[in-house]
């Protein structure tokens, strides 16, 4: 299979508006986390099982990416859960914060997500990824101008049919 640059689907991208503060970060990582949702509940309707309350449907996700209201409620949880002052208002929150959210997402979701940092990169390769641990979803994130957004998949978002992150991999292959 060829491996080749695709282009990029804009529609992929959760932009993130946070206007008055500087947790564009938490933002994009909660987003992403919360469009998963939608697979969890798929596949507990296949099994013929009930819904747990704290999952989000497909369309309060779309609900959530048009409040920022809400959005800002949900970035704001995170960081409280990590013990980040969301007041520095000075301080541009990065690698550091992200391994926190991952170290919180495998203590409070274990085997269920895995945070990938893309960006302009042209060879299409991950910023920064978690360590490899089996997790069933990928959230994605794409950085650009000291600022976050949201993916809601990185073969989505460069227009692939797969986007597949090993150790020290990567490759797309077309439609």
């Amino acid at each position: 299979m060829l491996r080749q640059w695709f282009g990029v689907n804009k529609k992929a991208r959760i932009i993130i508006e946070n206007e008055n503060n500087n947790l564009c970060l938490f933002y994009a990582l909660e987003l992403s986390r919360l469009y998963h949702d939608r697979d969890q509940i798929r596949q507990i309707k296949k099994n013929k099982k009930s819904i747990p309350q704290q999952l989000v449907t497909q369309q309060s996700f779309d609900r959530i990416k048009k409040n920022k209201t809400r959005q800002y409620e949900i970035a704001l949880k995170l960081a409280n859960e990590l013990g980040i002052d969301p007041e520095q208002t000075e301080k541009a929150f990065g690698l550091e914060e992200i391994k926190q959210v991952q170290e919180f997402y495998d203590r409070q979701y274990p085997g269920m997500y895995r945070i990938v940092v893309m960006d302009e990169n042209p060879e299409v390769k991950p910023l920064w990824k978690a360590p490899l641990n089996n997790a069933k979803y990928e959230v994605a994130i794409y950085y650009e101008n000291n600022h976050y957004d949201g993916l809601i998949s990185i073969a989505k978002y460069y227009g692939a049919k797969n986007y597949c992150i090993g150790i020290n991999m990567f490759y797309l292959y077309a439609i």
